[in-house]
C-alpha cells in the first residue's frame, strides 16, 4: 500500500481509504506540501509588521547578539537558529525576518501534526484536519507571528510525536533515536521541555521490559541519544558554574545556577501564593476557556474523545502512556502557571492535543453520519474568522475588555493599586491605555497593527535632545531599548531608565524616585511613560521624599487626572504623541 492513499496500520486490522475525490490530495507529498504552505502564507500574511510588545524585543536582542546563557529567559536553541537566520537574512529589518522564522517553525509544528496524525491513525484526512485545526489555534498562530522562542517548542513536540508515531507503526529505530535525541535538545531551548522526562522515562522502561521490547543495546543507544541531545545544554551550565566557584564552592555554584535556569525570581510570580478563592477560581476557569478558545466547537471533544480512545487496543500501550504522562505533565504545570501569559505556556497542551485529535477525526469520518461529519470538519476551522472578530464586532471587543480587567495583579504593589482603584485591574491597569491587550493578546491576525510604532516613535521624536525617560517591560521600555535604540539605533542620546514591573517595590521606588530628585535638584526635569503603575509609584515615592507625610494610598487611589494635579511638590505636564488621540507621556518638573 505504500505510496497511494490506504494505509494499514501494523497494531490495527483497520484498512482505511479515502473517497476518491481525496485520493488525489492523500498522495503522498501533496497534502503535507499545501499544509505547510497553507499555514506559512497565512502567518507570513498576518504577522506584525513592526516591533511587538512585552517580550519579542527582548527575543530579538538575544538572538541578534547570540547571548547563550543557562538563565531561564534564554531559549538557546532558539538564539542560536535565530542569529544564523538574522545573518542570511541580514537584508531583511531584524524583526521582520525573525518574526517570518517563527512562522516557518510554526508551519513546521503543523506539519508533522499532520504526519504524526497520519502514523498513528492511518488516515491522512484526519491527520490534516487535525493538523489544519491546529495551524488555526489560537497559541500556535498568535506564536507564528510574533518574535517568541515558543513557535520553536511547538515545532519540537510535533516532531517527536511523529517520530515516536513512526517507531510504533514501522518499527523505524533510528526515529525512536531522533525522538530521544529531540527530547534532549528541546531542554536547550526552553525549560518546559524537560516535563517531558517522566513520559519518557516510562517509554523507555517499557520498551525495555514491555511488550514491544527492543533489547538493552538499543536501550544504551537510546540513553546515548538523550545525552547527546542534552550535552549543549550541559556544556551551558557548567560555563555558568565555574565564575561562581570562587565566591559559592562547587555545590553553591550549581545550585545558583540550576535556581536561575530553573525560574529564580520569576517563580514567585508564576505560583503565587495566598490568593483569594476568587482569583484562584478565575485562573481555573481561565485555563478552561483557554482549552476552549485555542480549539472551539468540535474540536476540544473530538480531541477528549480521541484522548479516551488511545486505551483501546488497536493502539499500542507504550504510544498511550507516553501521550498521557506527557500530557499530565504538561496540563498540572500550566494550569499553576498562574500569571497573564498562561496562554504561551501551555501552548505544549494544544500542540499534544492534534494527535488525539486526529484520532478523534478517525472515528468521526469512520461512523458518523453526513450531516454531523459537514458540520464537525467545517467547525475545525472556525478559529480562522472568530479571533479577527473579537477585535473588529464593537459588542465582543467590550467582552474581551472585561475578560482582560478580570486578569489578577501580580506583584505586590500592583495588587494594592488594583485594591484601592477597583476601577482599573488587571492588564487593564498594567498597559494603561498605551496599548489594548484585547487587540494584542486575543488576536493573532495583525498585519495592520501599528501601536508599538505610534507609541514608541512618537515617544523618541517628542523627548528632547538628552532627555531622561522612565519606561517599564509592560509599556514601551522593551522595545524601545531592544529594538528602536538597541537595533536601528535611534535616538542613543536618549537615556531610558527600564523598569521590570514584576519588581517594583517600595524599596526599588525609592531608589529610582532618589535618581528623580537628583534632576530636579540641578534645576532639570525628565519624563515618564505614564502616570499609572508603576510608573506613579516612582511619583508618589520622590514626593515622599520631598514631603514626608505625603499619604501614599490616597496618591494611589486618585484618578489619573486628579493625580497630575494634586502630585505633591510636582508639575507633571502632558506631552501628546500626535500619533493617536489621547497618546501622551508626561514632563515632570518641580512645582
Amino acid at each position: 500500500m505504500r505510496g497511494t492513499a490506504c494505509e494499514v496500520l501494523s497494531w490495527r486490522p483497520v484498512v482505511y481509504c479515502p473517497k476518491q475525490s481525496m485520493t488525489i490530495l492523500a498522495r503522498r507529498g501533496l497534502l503535507p506540501t499545501l499544509l505547510f504552505l497553507g499555514s506559512m502564507a497565512l502567518y507570513a500574511a498576518t504577522m506584525i509588521r513592526t516591533a511587538g510588545w512585552l517580550d519579542d524585543t527582548l527575543k530579538l536582542s538575544i538572538a541578534y547578539s547570540a547571548e547563550v546563557s543557562s538563565w531561564v529567559n534564554n531559549h538557546n536553541l532558539f538564539t542560536l537558529l535565530g542569529h544564523l537566520w538574522l545573518v542570511i537574512f541580514s537584508f531583511l529589518d531584524p524583526h521582520a525576518a525573525l518574526t517570518l522564522l517563527c512562522g516557518l517553525f510554526a508551519s513546521v509544528s503543523v506539519l508533522f501534526a499532520y504526519h504524526a496524525g497520519r502514523e498513528v491513525t492511518g488516515n491522512p484526512l484526519a491527520g490534516a484536519l487535525a493538523a489544519a485545526a491546529l495551524a488555526v489555534s489560537h497559541s500556535i498562530w498568535w506564536h507564528a507571528t510574533v518574535v517568541e522562542a515558543h513557535s520553536l517548542n511547538a515545532a519540537l513536540i510535533s516532531l517527536d510525536l511523529f517520530f515516536i508515531g513512526r517507531f510504533f507503526r514501522a518499527k523505524s529505530f533510528p526515529c525512536l533515536c531522533a525522538a530521544f535525541f529531540l527530547f534532549g535538545i528541546g531542554v536547550f531551548n526552553h525549560a518546559l521541555m524537560g516535563l517531558f522526562a517522566v513520559a519518557y522515562g516510562a517509554l523507555f522502561v517499557m520498551l525495555l521490559a514491555g511488550k514491544d521490547r527492543i533489547g538493552w543495546r538499543k536501550g544504551l543507544l537510546l540513553a546515548g541519544a538523550t545525552i547527546l541531545g542534552c550535552v549543549p545544554y550541559l556544556i551551558v551550565l557548567a560555563r555558568d558554574v565555574v565564575p561562581l566557584l570562587p565566591g559559592y564552592g562547587l555545590f553553591g555554584s550549581i545550585m545558583r545556577t540550576l535556581d536561575s535556569a530553573s525560574g529564580s525570581f520569576f517563580r514567585s510570580s508564576m505560583f503565587p501564593r495566598n490568593l483569594s478563592p476568587g482569583e484562584h477560581a478565575f485562573w481555573k476557569l481561565n485555563y478552561l476557556f483557554l482549552l476552549w478558545y485555542n480549539f472551539p466547537a468540535a474540536a476540544l471533544p473530538l480531541a477528549a474523545w480521541g484522548t479516551v480512545r488511545l486505551r483501546r487496543g488497536e493502539y499500542p500501550l507504550s504510544l498511550a502512556v507516553f501521550f498521557w504522562l506527557g500530557l499530565a505533565a504538561q496540563v498540572i504545570w500550566s494550569s499553576n502557571y498562574l500569571i497573564w501569559d498562561m496562554f504561551k505556556f501551555s501552548m505544549p497542551v494544544y500542540v499534544l492535543a492534534s494527535l488525539p485529535l486526529a484520532v478523534g477525526i478517525d472515528v468521526l469520518l469512520r461512523s458518523a453520519r453526513p450531516a454531523l461529519k459537514a458540520v464537525s470538519v467545517a467547525s475545525l476551522l472556525l478559529p480562522a474568522a472568530m479571533y479577527p472578530l473579537v477585535t473588529t464586532i464593537p459588542g465582543l471587543a467590550a467582552v474581551g475588555k472585561r475578560y482582560i480587567a478580570m486578569y489578577p495583579p501580580v506583584s505586590g504593589l500592583e495588587r494594592q493599586y488594583a485594591e484601592a482603584r477597583a476601577r482599573a485591574s488587571g492588564l487593564s491597569q498594567v498597559t494603561a491605555g498605551v496599548w489594548d491587550p484585547v487587540r494584542y493578546l486575543m488576536n493573532p491576525a495583525r498585519a495592520g497593527y501599528r501601536e508599538v510604532a505610534e507609541f514608541c516613535g512618537g515617544v523618541l521624536k517628542r523627548l528632547p535632545p538628552s532627555s531622561h525617560y522612565w519606561d517599564d517591560d509592560t509599556k514601551g521600555g522593551y522595545p524601545i531599548q531592544y529594538y528602536y535604540q538597541g537595533l536601528i539605533k535611534e535616538r542613543p542620546d536618549v537615556s531610558l531608565h527600564l523598569l521590570f514591573s514584576l519588581h517594583v517595590d517600595e524599596q526599588s521606588a525609592s531608589a529610582q524616585a532618589q535618581v528623580m530628585r537628583s534632576m530636579l535638584d540641578g534645576g532639570g526635569e525628565f519624563f515618564v511613560s505614564t502616570i499609572e503603575w508603576p510608573e506613579r509609584d516612582l511619583l508618589i515615592q520622590l514626593s515622599r521624599a520631598m514631603r514626608p507625610d505625603v499619604d501614599a494610598r490616597s496618591l494611589r487611589l486618585m484618578a489619573a487626572a486628579e493625580f497630575r494635579r494634586q502630585a505633591p511638590g510636582l508639575v507633571i505636564t502632558p506631552v501628546p504623541l500626535g500619533t493617536r488621540p489621547g497618546l501622551a507621556i508626561y514632563r515632570v518638573s518641580l512645582r
